[in-house]
């Protein structure tokens, strides 16, 4: 333990609860909503470099921990009539340029050396190439360079993760600052459930239609979006985050210290009740397939025993359980109507595989499948009605794989399935992992990865925070894999 920590530690909870007050009183006496969220910022940063200490770790922790967050600056928005997603910038992906320029620095005045490219860097290359190109050649035009400009910000973070991770202490940071923003998301959510309002962020785009879901005869029933402005975001961030905190919870007492488990197992729950919160049953399959994942792993690698197992399985079902007595709404969400969400998806799929069917290779171009609805429809479009029809071609379809398959061509799609293969290959051979909390960490990880990849096949995927946190997570497992590499026997936490 560090010499002075305790004042530290007064000093952050000081400053986080000035701040607080502070923007509290903004709100209150009308100041608008933009510099109260600047000020929050500040504050976060503020509060973030103090109790680590460290520049790069910092920025590490703000990236990892703001990216879910719909907060962004609209540079080059989409249009009104053939919808793409545009180009935003986000808070998690400016601090990304900012590492990646700190790397590039080092590189040519400390080190002056490049690090190694492995075979992966190539086929994400070819993939970026593919997406611009089929971006120049796309009907959208400038906008689709925008958002092949989008996508290639979301591939710079994953490379300012993969190289701007180079200790111990850096992934610490990075589980701290996604932590803490799990922790303050539940006061957003609890406000959406308590006030029954959206509440988007400032530079939000809060999708209310959202908000709210109806079972039929049986109610309604609030979905929250938290900081994601969505609740299938919000889901999908659990996602992401659930699977790293149960393989760090698993570990126990012996690996690590009493006060993180503690927080690990704060967030563990948190995260719990926020996802079960969103209704979002993709988000509940995927959730489960990386928790099932996870445990497979884990006895295979021997790193937690059969008593321990049983444990944690009869604490899930305990907790589930409970979880269901306490929202009855899941049992609705499983049995009754669901606003016709379940034929409205058939309907987007078999319009997807028209237009993969009539543009195999090339596809229809980045940004350019809302433009290519009203050209192909499926046998199911003509099933439902004109008003249905409508709401349909306003959305694309709710799988991220037949989207992009759609506008990139298949050969695309399948480069971008192996890239994913290889993701969760990273940590592979095994043996090079001493430390065991190491180990357990990028199983977590994998966990996540292999979560959000079945995330991926049921809902919207399109260029945005959500395609950002699968890359991000996926560089910081090819990170904690070369450390891995790197370090010496002996727990690292």
């Amino acid at each position: 333990m560090r010499a002075g920590l305790p004042l530290l530690e007064s000093a952050f909870w000081s400053i986080l609860a000035c701040g607080a007050a502070v923007v509290s009183a903004m709100v209150m006496v009308g100041v608008s909503p933009t510099k109260s969220a600047a000020m929050v910022a500040v504050v976060l940063c503020g509060c973030v470099f103090l109790w680590l200490r460290n520049y790069r770790a910092s920025l590490l922790a703000l990236t990892f921990g703001l990216v879910p967050m719909d907060m962004s600056k609209a540079i080059f928005p989409p249009v009104e009539l053939y919808y793409s997603p545009g180009l935003y910038l986000y808070a998690a992906q400016a601090i990304s340029i900012v590492l990646l320029g700190m790397a590039f620095v080092r590189w040519f005045m400390v080190t002056k050396t490049l690090p190694k490219l492995e075979s992966i860097d190539a086929l994400i290359a070819i993939f970026l190439a593919w997406v611009w190109i089929s971006a120049i050649g796309s009907p959208q035009g400038p906008l689709a360079l925008a958002t092949a400009l989008a996508y290639t910000l979301i591939v710079a973070a994953y490379y300012a993760a993969v190289i701007s991770v180079r200790e111990m202490r850096d992934v610490r940071a990075i589980l701290f600052g996604v932590g803490m923003i799990v922790l303050l998301q539940l006061i957003w959510v609890a406000l959406q459930v308590v006030t029954k309002q959206p509440l988007g962020l400032p530079g939000s785009k809060n999708e209310s239609s959202a908000f709210m879901v109806n079972f039929g005869g049986a109610g309604e029933a609030i979905r929250p979006g938290g900081f994601t402005g969505h609740p299938n975001g919000l889901a999908h961030h659990m996602v992401m985050v659930i699977p790293v905190v149960l393989s760090l919870a698993l570990l126990g007492y012996r690996f690590i210290a009493a006060r993180v488990l503690a927080f690990v197992w704060a967030v563990l729950l948190v995260a719990s009740v926020m996802l079960v919160l969103t209704l979002s049953r993709g988000g509940w399959l995927s959730a489960g397939i990386a928790g099932v994942a996870l445990f497979a792993l884990m006895i295979r690698l021997g790193a937690i025993s059969g008593r321990r197992l049983a444990g944690a399985v009869l604490l899930s079902i305990g907790a589930l359980m409970l979880l269901v007595a306490m929202f009855p709404q899941t049992i609705l969400r499983l049995t009754e109507s669901d606003d016709r969400s379940f034929e409205g998806r058939m309907v987007l799929n078999d319009q997807a595989m028209a237009i993969i069917e009539g543009n195999p290779v090339k596809g229809v171009g980045l940004g350019a499948y809302n433009r290519s609805t009203y050209a192909y429809n499926g046998p199911l479009y003509a099933t439902v009605s004109e008003d249905f029809q409508k709401q349909l071609r306003s959305v694309v379809v709710h799988n991220g794989y037949l989207l992009m398959a759609a506008e990139l061509g298949i050969p695309a799609l399948l480069l971008f399935c192996v890239i994913l293969i290889k993701f969760l290959r990273t940590p592979w051979p095994l043996k090079r992992f001493k430390d065991p909390v190491l180990l357990t960490l990028a199983m977590g990880l994998l966990a996540s990865l292999l979560g959000q990849a079945i995330y991926f096949s049921s809902d919207n995927y399109y260029v945005d925070q959500r395609v950002a946190m699968l890359w991000m997570t996926a560089g910081l497992l090819r990170a904690v894999s070369r450390l891995a590499s790197e370090s010496g026997p002996g727990p690292a936490a």
